[in-house]
């Protein structure tokens, strides 16, 4: 499960799809963060032919317009003054909600983006991506159930997606939806088959869904290498021939900045955190989740996960669950 990134297809505003100004779809790249690549709003914007449209809606387009070039600026405050100011000229074109909930959304205000991205839905109910960025909100905001739902709906509208959707596994996993991880995981092994992460969140799911280590152990998957340091320790840690010691020393090895020094030992405190997590150690757990979350803790998405994952076995052990989402 590396970092994904947007491909981004401009398609003209005036399109029978209003609010897809971009077409998204995830592509595994070669990095170590996880984080999504949020590009609020695509340069074809300031390409538009103002004179084509009537006065109302030139306006509002415009305004959009407006919005991006402080957005561009990183004047996020007047960014969404003017993305508001859109929305109360056309209150029904999606458009606006579309990007003014994208600017939420980078600025780390989930609850607003939810609300704008449910505006949006009602307007075009078939918007996958839309799912796709309200399920990551519900998520960030510890609503794990709710982000399976919006990431549930996202596949049904994009099926194609279906394998590289790693985040449905990590949602599944804390829900307590252990056999819809595992097969999650499985599935996005075909399309990503070096990467320590599927292969420790599915070790995870199948434990806990077959209840046996060792069973779970005899079935990780073989990871033949990840370059990001010091994962490959964390796998012979799963495979019972490492120690939580010696991934910490791997995390420092070598001479990392200070930067990769801390990327690395988030990494290396997220999965001492799901070792013991899994293996019923709830205090020695939360010791390296509250690291993970805090003195070594992100913004991106795995810094997310490290913090709802926190948050949720603060309240108890994570358990199976056997009713279905409704």
């Amino acid at each position: 499960m590396r970092k994904y990134k947007f491909r981004m297809n401009a398609i003209p505003l005036k399109s029978a799809r209003p609010p897809s100004i971009f077409h998204c779809s995830f592509n595994t790249v070669g990095q170590a963060a996880r984080q999504w690549s949020f590009v609020l709003i695509c340069p074809i914007l300031l390409l538009l032919n103002l004179s084509a449209q009537n006065s109302v809606t030139g306006n509002f387009e415009a305004i959009l317009i407006q919005a991006y070039q402080a957005a561009q600026k990183n004047d996020q405050k007047v960014a969404i003054k003017l993305a508001a100011d859109a929305i109360r000229l056309e209150p029904k074109n999606p458009k606006g909600y579309y990007f003014r909930g994208r600017l939420f959304y980078d600025s780390a205000r989930f609850k607003e983006a939810i609300k704008d991205f449910d505006q949006l839905l009602k307007l075009d109910p078939r918007n996958g991506e839309i799912y796709q960025r309200r399920g990551e909100c519900h998520f960030r905001l510890g609503g794990v159930r709710e982000s399976i739902v919006d990431f549930d709906r996202f596949i049904e509208l994009v099926p194609q997606r279906e394998p590289h959707h790693w985040q449905r596994g990590i949602s599944y996993y804390l829900a307590g939806e252990f056999t819809k991880g595992r097969k999650q995981f499985e599935l996005h092994q075909e399309v990503n088959a070096s990467d320590v992460e599927n292969a420790v969140w599915h070790f995870c799911c199948f434990a806990r869904d077959v209840r046996d280590l060792k069973k779970a152990q005899a079935e990780l998957i073989d990871i033949p290498g990840d370059s990001r340091v010091p994962l490959m320790e964390v796998q012979a840690l799963f495979e019972g021939k490492s120690t939580p010691e010696k991934v910490l020393k791997a995390a420092a090895t070598g001479f990392p900045s200070e930067d990769q020094l801390k990327q690395r030992k988030f990494y290396a405190h997220l999965y001492l955190g799901m070792w013991h997590e899994v293996r019923d150690e709830t205090d020695k757990a939360l010791k390296h989740l509250k690291l993970a979350s805090t003195t070594f803790g992100f913004e991106h998405y795995m810094g997310a996960v490290a913090k709802v994952y926190y948050g949720i076995l603060k309240k108890g052990p994570i358990r199976e669950v056997v009713e279905d989402i409704p």
